[in-house]
């Protein structure tokens, strides 16, 4: 039936729904049906700067990515999903949600001067009604604490990211440790055989007694600096560490930050002393973390800058994470959201489980090859992406209610798009001489 048919769109268009009335009228008569829609742009037809409003369907699971060159309008565009997703804004049909969803967003770069954008949606408009201080959190590296709280300054709620031991898995202390099967170092064997028996027991030690247990076990000689280096970074952002206890009060992790209701947390791990393969790690651990958490509503995780920490490799744990939690994102109840420059950043799986391509303006043939393999995009895509300018897009959606004729790129299910502008703070905007 016409119900059936239609369930599951991504993207529609006002203008067709006279010819899709289960959408529009489950939107506004019923709670249950795929009522939570945000306008997330407007058709840009060649004969006239704006065509039909086209909306972004937030009420199901998806898998959003956004690319594009610095300053094109990716995180820009991110922010406008992560908008449909926690802040209602009904004047103008703009944003039309039944309640905010508990969200996660990840930054990190080694530039201390960085901001993370998605902090824009704390400083609404006049007219919105701001997310609540008691509902956000920044969390950031433990280490970098005291500059990062002076950072972002007294208009947000900043803590450090201090993971309570007892939240941790053997398979979470393997990746904050970034230790892998594969290699070949003794210790390596050493510590995993431990992790296996606190698993098999399902039992794990306390902290103080995990370490000396550790210690005991990989003790060769020769072994004793590397293992070091990695005991280094658990001990720095477990609650329970010594090095920790002036910090303890203050902290918090996700499970504890959702726990006290707080339902949008930026996790920043901007920290020049911290490497973009252990802010990895700690990423790898948060995904899990957030992707089997349990909530009332939806959830969404949202990866800002992701080719500053991901390499889109097999090597890489994060990429692997991100692709099976768009495996499994209907199962979970997720909504994925990753913003990054290069595409080569993202997994070809994650390319074949999108939902949304949202491609902002660049002129790399070599990105445009990598995208061309994995979606069903033609040469006249490409031409377009070449003359977007700043906040346009060629968009692609693997379900759409949209009627595509003149707007069209033929032989592509691709639309060019002017992304809405925000309705919260805007603090990626580009630097200019005055």
């Amino acid at each position: 039936n016409n119900i059936q048919k239609h369930k599951g769109v991504s993207l529609f268009s006002s203008s067709t729904l006279d010819k899709h009335p289960e959408g529009a009228l489950f939107g506004h008569l019923f709670p249950s049906s795929p009522s939570d829609k945000g306008l997330f742009g407007r058709k840009k037809s060649p004969s006239e700067k704006t065509g039909g409003a086209v909306y972004f369907n937030t009420h199901e699971p998806f898998c959003f990515v956004t690319v594009g060159v610095q300053g094109a309008g990716k995180s820009h565009t991110s922010t406008c999903v992560l908008e449909s997703c926690l802040v209602p804004f009904k004047p103008g049909n703009i944003v039309k949600l039944n309640s905010p969803m508990t969200s996660m967003v990840l930054h990190y770069d080694q530039n201390t001067s960085s901001i993370c954008e998605a902090a824009g949606l704390l400083s609404p408009n006049p007219s919105i009604k701001a997310i609540p201080n008691d509902k956000a959190v920044i969390l950031v590296s433990p280490a970098f604490y005291k500059q990062r709280k002076k950072f972002y300054g007294d208009y947000c709620v900043v803590k450090p990211l201090l993971f309570r031991w007892r939240s941790l898995t053997a398979d979470h202390i393997k990746r904050i440790m970034r230790i892998e099967s594969g290699e070949n170092q003794l210790y390596v064997a050493s510590f995993l055989n431990l992790l296996r028996g606190y698993q098999r027991q399902a039992v794990v030690p306390e902290f103080s007694d995990f370490m000396k247990q550790v210690r005991n076990v990989c003790s060769a000689g020769t072994q004793k600096g590397p293992l070091d280096q990695r005991i280094a970074l658990l001990e720095s952002v477990v609650a329970e560490s010594p090095q920790n206890a002036s910090l303890v009060g203050e902290s918090l992790d996700l499970m504890s930050a959702t726990k006290q209701g707080i339902h949008f947390i930026i996790t920043d791990l901007t920290d020049p002393l911290l490497s973009k393969e252990e802010a990895n790690g700690l990423f790898q651990v948060l995904t899990e973390q957030f992707r089997t958490l349990p909530t009332k509503g939806g959830k969404v995780l949202c990866l800002d800058e992701a080719h500053k920490y991901m390499d889109g490799v097999k090597a890489d744990g994060l990429s692997e994470a991100i692709v099976n939690a768009a495996r499994l994102m209907r199962h979970d109840g997720v909504r994925l959201v990753v913003s990054t420059q290069s595409p080569k950043a993202l997994a070809p799986e994650l390319l074949e489980l999108v939902s949304i391509a949202c491609l902002h303006h660049f002129h790399s043939p070599d990105w445009w090859s990598y995208l061309q393999s994995k979606l069903p995009l033609n040469q006249d895509a490409f031409e377009r992406i070449l003359s977007l300018n700043s906040g346009e897009a060629v968009v692609f959606a693997t379900s759409h209610d949209l009627s595509l004729s003149a707007n069209n790129i033929e032989g592509s299910h691709c639309l060019p798009l002017r992304i809405r502008p925000r309705i919260t703070e805007d603090l990626g905007s580009s630097r200019r001489n005055s």
